[in-house]
């Protein structure tokens, strides 16, 4: 019998990994309209899983990493999030194979989106890319 995979562990887990990226203020499991102003802050979430099976099973689970950070020094903020996209890459590209999370990490072969967004009146710079975590289902 064959054991599918939540691609809750795997969500989790990236936020953890993130939260070790100690020039975050904040790290969500989950998408939030709250970040409270604090700045900078990263955010992960489910984009979906694609199951191969038969033979044997395996997922890829993508999710979404998203990096804000407040535009309040309007000179420095490229450099700030150039900086910080820099060290979540590296952080997630450090971990290719987590024991009982995934078997292989990815970066989607799209380009990061970037943008400028205004929430409660403050401009934000952010990122966000897609990560896929790889699953090797349990056949026995």
């Amino acid at each position: 019998m064959t054991t599918l995979t939540s691609r809750k562990t795997a969500r989790q887990y990236l936020a953890t990994l993130l939260d070790a990226v100690t020039t975050f203020v904040t790290v969500y499991d989950h998408q939030t309209a709250d970040i409270k102003r604090e700045s900078p802050v990263a955010m992960v979430w489910s984009d979906g899983t694609k199951t191969f099976w038969p033979g044997y099973a395996y997922e890829h689970h993508y999710f979404w990493v998203a990096i804000y950070w407040k535009r309040d020094d309007a000179d420095a903020t490229e450099d700030y999030i150039d900086d910080l996209s820099k060290e979540t890459r590296q952080k997630l590209m450090d971990n290719p194979e987590v024991s009982g999370k995934w078997h292989e990490l990815a970066f989607d072969e799209e380009p990061a989106q970037m943008g400028y967004l205004v929430i409660d009146g403050v401009l934000w710079r952010f990122e966000q890319f897609r990560v896929i975590a790889v699953s090797i289902c349990d056949n026995t």
